[in-house]
């Protein structure tokens, strides 16, 4: 059974390269669930070996997320199947690494393990790899040179929210200009919880979307 298209918006869309810079964003996006949906399979067979939730939280950088654990353990219980197949296909004509899943097979057991993980893991309050689109509404530098702070209005699990990053010095111009423009911007990283406010670290991919606030 193909999921790409019934889990995708559930998961964070943080990027991987795989070698293509210049890939196609449904080509990154596909990458990425394809390893993700892979490490959420090796972390819930560890959690059934340790009888413990530390193998999903270990693999976060991978793309494991609890909207990606809830979303699977949901297209479980509807299969109504022994298991559940995920087929990923790419063009012959742009290979991508052989360390790329091309099936990931879950059984329907794994479904009460992966709802757990998916509570588990927004109790922690990470969101590794979670990709934001909103607007830069503060910026905060002594040296634009040399980078800065921001403060981005984003959508987080459904509700406006304001995340603080930091970003190095040709982001932070990207993050002048889409100010000045009130332009739209992407970026991708490990989204914290802090009290009532969000922090995104090791942000990535940072670029303005082409669209303008409407």
């Amino acid at each position: 059974m193909a999921c790409r298209s019934a889990i995708a918006g559930r998961l964070a869309t943080g990027l991987f390269d795989d070698g293509d810079p210049d890939a196609p964003l449904d080509r990154k996006t596909t990458i990425r669930l394809a390893r993700a949906v892979a490490a959420a399979e090796v972390a819930t067979r560890g959690s059934a070996a340790s009888g413990t939730l530390a193998p999903y939280q270990e693999r976060t950088r991978e793309g494991v997320s609890a909207n990606l654990c809830e979303a699977l353990a949901e297209l479980l219980e509807a299969a109504r199947a022994d298991s559940l197949r995920a087929t990923f296909s790419f063009a012959h004509r742009r290979p991508v690494s052989r360390d790329v899943p091309r099936s990931v097979v879950l059984p329907a057991d794994m479904a009460p393990t992966l709802r757990s993980a998916a509570t588990a893991l927004r109790e922690v309050g990470v969101l590794s790899s979670h990709e934001l689109l909103g607007t830069v509404v503060v910026l905060e530098s002594e040296d634009a040179a040399a980078g800065g702070a921001i403060q981005m209005n984003a959508l987080v699990e459904g509700r406006s929210m304001r995340v603080r990053m930091s970003l190095p010095p040709a982001e932070y111009t990207l993050a002048m200009e889409a100010h000045r423009r009130r332009a739209l911007v992407r970026c991708a990283g490990d989204l914290l919880r802090e009290g009532r406010a969000r922090v995104l670290q090791n942000p990535r991919d940072f670029v303005l979307s082409g669209e303008e606030e409407g």
